[in-house]
């Protein structure tokens, strides 16, 4: 009895505050794996996620510094540095406010089963904040603009030639 009472206590794998809890919610009510019961926010850490195209991606490195300009009126800008580029693109996008349908800049698909395909392909790079940030209760969206290695316009149309080519050719 007591293992199985140890087995369904809900625990968060960080330590933060509940910021949405699932309203459905009651005492003696039964849910499913896998259903969100709750938001945990990280006290600790703010964490900036930017999806980098790839046509963009040899001109950002880890070393690169940038900032995070937030759509919201009143968030000054943050400045910050590159701490992780994924080297696996995303296929998939999990964050619907992105979403070229629900009116963010990354053109996505609606696939068979309602995921959310990206268009063409992008890369995750996270940001460090640098200095003192005041923490945000909810996600706020922007725009990351980083230093990048320049490139002329005419090499940049080359690759998309050979990105064309490359794709319509099957290899």
């Amino acid at each position: 009895m007591l293992e199985t009472r140890e087995r369904l206590q809900v625990k968060a794998a960080i330590s933060g505050i509940v910021t949405d809890m699932n309203t459905d919610l009651s005492e003696g009510i039964w849910v499913s794996a896998g259903e969100p019961l709750l938001a945990v926010k990280d006290q600790q850490a703010l964490r900036i996620a930017a999806y980098v195209r790839e046509q963009d991606l040899g001109r950002v490195s880890v070393t690169t510094g940038g900032r995070f300009y937030p759509e919201e009126p009143g968030w000054g800008t943050i400045e910050a540095a590159v701490s992780r580029l994924d080297e696996v693109g995303v296929r998939e996008l999990d964050k619907l406010y992105l979403a070229s349908l629900f009116g963010g800049d990354i053109p996505v698909r609606e696939g068979r089963n309602q995921e959310l395909i990206t268009q063409e392909s992008y890369y995750v790079m996270m940001l460090e904040p640098q200095g003192a940030t005041i923490m945000p209760d909810r996600v706020l969206r922007g725009s990351v603009v980083v230093e990048g290695e320049a490139r002329s316009m005419l090499s940049g149309m080359v690759q998309l030639i050979l990105q064309v080519f490359q794709q319509e050719s099957g290899f």
